[in-house]
């Protein structure tokens, strides 16, 4: 990634400014070799370079290696290491179990995405109210529809709760089987955007979404509430289907063409 930030390949040089050098002055570099990413890298564009030991004391100092914060160490078999980092740990010094480390260092890195997941949980909630919204105006038409074969089964003797029963029924396997699909596509879609980040350069390997028992259930159940929240008005309006309307004469169709308001309609939808 740095070389191609760089756009240097071997044998060319790259000068590294005063600023940054120990000495003072201008150091050029020779690129003698372009090493892999690290093995486990996922996330692509980290700046990285090796150089030699004379190099890094001109570029570093007389103290290369030697001023760090961190420092790694073992410990001797069948030691707790948790024993011996409480032993350890004093006010000046801090030492950690590489769970302990792994975890703060995962907490750091997870930091920054609290407001962006604050952002996203708000786009969530828009889908969600306006997926209520769609499925309502859904089942509103759909009942409406079927408003004599509802008046016929009220005819044949069905109580409004068994029209209740028919409808809750209809609404639960409409949620349960988009819920599913939605679940398996949203796993499906976020998998073929990381490969295609992949392919792209974004990524130096393609992750795998990982699929818990939250990533799968939460989307099912949320999506067969709504569906269900959803349903209940329509659901009222047909339980008020009085039996007598299933004796009303179908009305005539009436077949015309779109008129100026379905034009514009249609270009509005077109340029949208």
């Amino acid at each position: 990634a740095t070389a191609y930030a760089l756009q240097v390949s071997l044998g060319d040089a790259v000068t590294v400014p005063a600023g940054f050098s120990a000495s003072g002055q201008e150091l050029s570099l020779s690129v003698v070799g372009i090493a892999a990413p690290p093995e486990g890298a996922v996330f692509g564009g980290s700046s990285r370079v090796l150089i030699s030991e004379v190099t890094a004391e001109t570029l570093l100092g007389p103290s290369r290696g030697t001023v760090t914060d961190k420092w790694l160490a073992t410990v001797p078999e069948g030691t707790d290491p948790a024993e011996v980092a409480g032993a350890a740990s004093s006010d000046e010094i801090t030492v950690r179990t590489v769970e302990e480390a792994e975890e703060e260092a995962a907490g750091d890195f997870l930091q920054g995405f609290g407001a962006l997941a604050m952002m996203l949980a708000v786009f969530v909630v828009i889908a969600l109210f306006t997926s209520a919204v769609v499925i309502a105006n859904t089942f509103a038409v759909t009942i409406a529809q079927r408003t004599r074969s509802l008046a016929l089964l009220r005819t044949l003797g069905a109580t409004r709760s068994q029209v209740r029963a028919v409808v809750l029924r209809e609404s639960l396997a409409v949620g349960a089987a988009g819920s599913v699909l939605g679940m398996i596509g949203g796993h499906l879609l976020v998998q073929a955007a990381l490969a295609g980040s992949a392919g792209l350069g974004w990524l130096e390997g393609v992750m795998v979404v990982p699929a818990g028992i939250w990533s799968v259930l939460l989307p099912v159940i949320a999506g067969v509430a709504i569906t269900v929240a959803a349903s209940l008005a329509p659901m009222r309006s047909a339980t008020r289907v009085a039996p007598l309307q299933a004796l009303r004469p179908e009305p005539p169709a009436h077949h015309q063409g779109l008129g100026v308001r379905g034009v514009l309609g249609v270009l509005a939808i077109l340029t949208g």
